[in-house]
């Protein structure tokens, strides 16, 4: 799995030097898939490489309650937000459907100026609801 996971990082240091600002119209971000899926240690990388190439993140976040469940159990947490706040401080991120979040998350997640792509017919498809 390391030499996997080394093999990603190469080749997502090569894409940013060879494609950054070359296009006027493609733009790049760092791709986490999801908390969930992240164990700490990746995590951490993928924010300093984003945060060093000055890059966004951009992160599927609470789609449905599972996942709630387990953010809440490999992390220790009480709510994925507190996971937010712990490792993307000052991190251009872009969540996408956050659609399991309570209205305290939501304002916590509106100070820590956190993005969300809401993808509603994605989540009715799935099975998620929107909230």
């Amino acid at each position: 799995m390391a030499n996997l996971q080394e093999e990603r990082m190469e080749e997502l240091e090569k894409l940013v030097r060879r494609y950054r600002d070359k296009y006027d119209l493609i733009t790049l971000n760092v791709g986490i898939h999801g908390l969930y899926t992240t164990g700490k240690e990746t995590l951490k990388r993928m924010i300093y490489f984003a945060k060093e190439n000055e890059l966004p993140i951009h992160m599927h976040y609470c789609e449905n309650q599972k996942e709630v469940e387990e953010i809440k159990k490999d992390y220790s947490v009480d709510s994925p937000v507190e996971v937010l706040e712990d490792y993307f401080a000052n991190t251009h991120t872009i969540l996408a459907h956050a659609v399991k979040v309570t209205e305290s998350e939501i304002r916590t997640l509106s100070k820590m100026k956190m993005n969300v792509a809401h993808c509603p017919i994605s989540n009715l498809r799935l099975g998620c609801r929107c909230c």
